[in-house]
């Protein structure tokens, strides 16, 4: 026989210990997309599109000519002449929590009309945490800031 007995048999440890895994870094927000977006992008090798709330958009998405979205007037709050008599229409879709912005076109003002803020979630000013505008803070008189534009 080639081995006769052994007494006692220890383990050596011939690798260390793995260190824990760490936690991926989270690049900033760039400005290209959504928040949301680049959060995927940071996360996950192949972007994964980010999670709607299924439920709340079928219940809230319009049926027939009844659609759920809050339309208002605004206006710059600002003392230059030029941006005295801009008028915008604020429209904030409950079905996903957007915020649209449109300039309608006003004749011989030297300013096109159009689109001022694209369909999207619009984070409040000043916050540390990811809040956005939501339906309860959209009220006649309310001060909406987009941009650094203050809109009432």
């Amino acid at each position: 026989p080639l081995f006769r007995s052994v007494e006692s048999f220890d383990a050596l440890q011939y690798r260390d210990e793995a260190p824990p895994p760490k936690a991926p870094e989270i690049a900033p927000y760039n400005g290209f997309g959504s928040e949301e977006d680049s959060l995927s992008n940071c996360l996950h090798l192949i972007p994964k599109p980010p999670r709607r709330d299924f439920k709340k958009f079928m219940a809230k998405d319009r049926r027939g000519l009844e659609s759920n979205v809050l339309r208002f007037e605004a206006r710059f709050e600002t003392t230059r002449p030029i941006d005295i008599d801009r008028r915008f229409i604020v429209s904030y879709f409950l079905s996903d929590d957007t915020l649209s912005v449109f300039e309608p076109p006003q004749r011989n003002s030297g300013i096109i009309g159009g689109k001022f803020t694209e369909r999207r979630r619009v984070k409040k000013p000043d916050q540390t945490e990811q809040e956005y505008y939501a339906a309860q803070d959209l009220f006649v008189g309310a001060l909406l800031v987009l941009n650094r534009y203050k809109l009432f």
